[in-house]
């Protein structure tokens, strides 16, 4: 349950643009932030990188991820449906 809570919120940041495309996103940095330990923190980046929203980089640590054309042409079919019902 946190874990998951704590993708979400990190999540709807990157989706804000609080944490832009290209930034990394320290373990340190949002454990403290989050008022957590680092162990959840690992494990939300994890399920972030399952989902596609982050990378994780060689001696970088987790990257946020751009959105490419197509994930943005979803994300509106999406809205549009949503916005349908």
């Amino acid at each position: 349950k946190l874990v998951g809570s704590l993708a979400d919120r990190i999540s709807t940041k990157i989706f804000s643009g609080e944490y832009p495309a290209g930034s990394r996103l320290r373990q340190e940095a949002l454990a403290e932030e989050f008022s957590v330990s680092r162990t959840p923190v690992r494990e939300a980046l994890r399920q972030l990188e399952a989902k596609g929203v982050i990378q994780h980089v060689p001696n970088q640590g987790a990257v946020v991820i751009a959105p490419d054309a197509r994930d943005i042409r979803e994300a509106y079919q999406v809205r549009a449906e949503l916005e349908g019902l």
